[in-house]
């Protein structure tokens, strides 16, 4: 089977990643994968700042584990930068010194020993292009018995994954491959859609609501109870980012690095035009551009209603006691992991007092000393709180500072096959939007306000007459050109009284403090030439 990478906007630096539908529980089996492409920096053009990496990584996972190895403890394998996946991290393999260069004809071969008489039973070797790398890994306890299924993660390049015989690289000694399982040996997924409604369909779920007020701690739970009947992917920019954590990037602030991936368009644009041809459950996690009916629209078009059940989820008003009891014990859980970490590091013993101020406790005093602290730590009303009401990050504040009066309510007329409004009815969350739009009104800065034509034409005047005035000014404080324009001292206008031609005496100058700006009828020129602003 030809494995091909997404490439569009950005996609080629993110990993791609495929499960087998069958699984091993027994016996000895091998499969490969084969470099047939690899795309070079020069094929990006010199567009490109950041060319993605070439990067391969292939092993074992269980059927409802995460894609993508090293997230989480039910997968493990190895990659191409020489590490060791196994129990949710990935470190450097013993036996490798550097980086597997991945180059056309590589081949990438894992055996799984599953065989009970075997010497190297519940291990699982890597072999590149048939030579044993490294010693067999000892597979963890909770994954012997458990069916595992081959898994391949993969970026930048084209692979052939080959599960039948005769390998591509064949190994020192003789081995079967997948396809030669025998049967009790074996075990193959369902074809089933996994769904849970009755016709058979998919659900797409769009989540309605406000990044604030408890919505995230109620979208935990509400994920978790929705994956407890069908598995569902979630779509959304917070999983994009998840998704170029587990493929090396590390978000800068809001940002990854990548200008591909930080405008924000991979899901609408790429991913949500993909999804709807793979057999799966959806949520649709964008906050708040969910309450644009535009882009709700946009989405809903993606989804055809004959194959996906469409629905809306509204959390608008105050977040049930079930999540604010589920926020408060997962903050009290962190506030103990944190304590009883800074317990044990206060209580470990120095190298420097030789036991004398810090001396060494058993391991039975330790833990009563942790237990003791932990049982102190208290979760406070405001901070429970405040952990609800989640600061709104820059990127949400700019988005909603854009879209707030736009904001609207899903309703069935836009295709919705079902709306749930799951904190407040449907006419108290229509007033809950309401308010909370008249609020940001007196609060939020305007972005995108526009000055009418008007204002910028007296604008311009202004610059104009400003300018003349600053080279007056120049002028004036400039020796050789004050000259020029100096004149005899008059009095202004109204303060002529019996002086001839308003010319007066040197002593009788009107000083720039006793000119009435009022009476002026020119600002630059006092009537001796000085401008008022000298």
């Amino acid at each position: 089977r030809l494995l091909i990478p997404l490439n569009d906007e950005g996609l080629g630096h993110l990993f791609a990643g495929v499960r087998a539908t069958a699984g091993l529980k027994g016996g000895r089996y091998l499969f490969e994968v084969k470099v047939l492409e690899v795309r070079r920096a020069a094929e990006y053009g010199r567009r490109h700042k950041n060319i993605p990496k070439h990067l391969v990584a292939i092993g074992f996972s269980t059927s409802d584990s995460s894609l993508f190895l090293g997230d989480g403890e039910e997968g493990v394998g190895f990659d191409t930068e020489g590490c060791l996946i196994l129990n949710g991290q990935k470190n450097w393999m013993e036996g490798l010194n550097d980086r597997i260069p991945v180059e056309r004809q590589l081949v990438l071969s894992v055996l799984l020993n599953l065989v009970p008489e075997s010497p190297n039973c519940h291990t699982f070797s890597l072999f590149v292009n048939g030579k044993r790398v490294g010693r067999p890994q000892q597979l963890p306890e909770a994954l012997r018995e458990r069916p595992l299924y081959p898994t391949v993660n993969f970026k930048n390049v084209t692979l052939h994954a080959n599960f039948t015989a005769p390998a591509m690289a064949p190994l020192p000694f003789k081995c079967r491959t997948l396809h030669d399982a025998a049967q009790e040996d074996v075990e193959v997924l369902s074809n089933a859609p996994d769904t849970n409604q009755p016709d058979g369909r998919h659900e797409v779920i769009f989540l309605i609501g406000l990044p604030t007020n408890g919505t995230h701690a109620f979208l935990e739970e509400f994920q978790k109870e929705k994956q407890a009947s069908a598995r569902f992917t979630e779509l959304s920019a917070a999983s994009m980012k998840h998704w170029a954590k587990l493929s090396g990037f590390w978000s800068r602030g809001d940002e990854l690095g990548i200008e591909e991936l930080d405008r924000g368009n991979v899901t609408q644009n790429v991913v949500q035009s993909i999804a709807p041809f793979v057999e799966q459950n959806f949520i649709i996690k964008e906050l708040p551009k969910n309450f644009l009916p535009d882009f709700r629209q946009s989405s809903l078009t993606v989804f055809d209603a004959g194959r996906f059940k469409r629905t809306a989820v509204v959390m608008l008003g105050s977040a049930p006691e079930s999540t604010r009891a589920a926020a408060r014990t997962k903050l009290l859980k962190e506030r103990q992991e944190k304590v009883a970490a800074e317990v044990k590091r206060a209580k470990r013993p120095s190298k420097w007092d030789n036991g004398d101020a810090n001396p060494a406790l058993s391991p039975e005093e330790l833990e009563a000393e942790i237990q003791k602290a932990v049982d102190a730590v208290e979760v406070p009303e405001d901070d429970e709180k405040a952990w609800l009401e989640e600061v709104i990050d820059a990127q949400h504040e700019n988005e909603l500072a854009r879209c707030f009066e736009k904001l609207t309510i899903p309703s069935e007329e836009e295709g919705f096959q079902e709306i749930c409004f799951v904190w407040d009815g449907e006419e108290e969350s229509h007033e809950d939007l309401k308010q909370w739009i008249a609020e940001k009104k007196l609060l939020q800065r305007v972005q995108d306000l526009r000055p009418p034509v008007w204002f910028k034409e007296k604008l311009r005047e202004w610059q104009t007459v400003l300018s003349k005035w600053k080279r007056r000014q120049e002028d004036w404080q400039d020796p050789v050109k004050r000259r020029r324009i100096e004149k005899p001292k008059l009095l202004p206008v109204g303060m002529l009284g019996g002086h001839e031609n308003g010319v007066v005496d040197e002593a009788e100058q009107l000083s720039l403090e006793e000119v009435d700006p009022w009476k002026l009828l020119d600002l630059m020129d006092i009537g001796s030439g000085e401008p008022l602003f000298s």
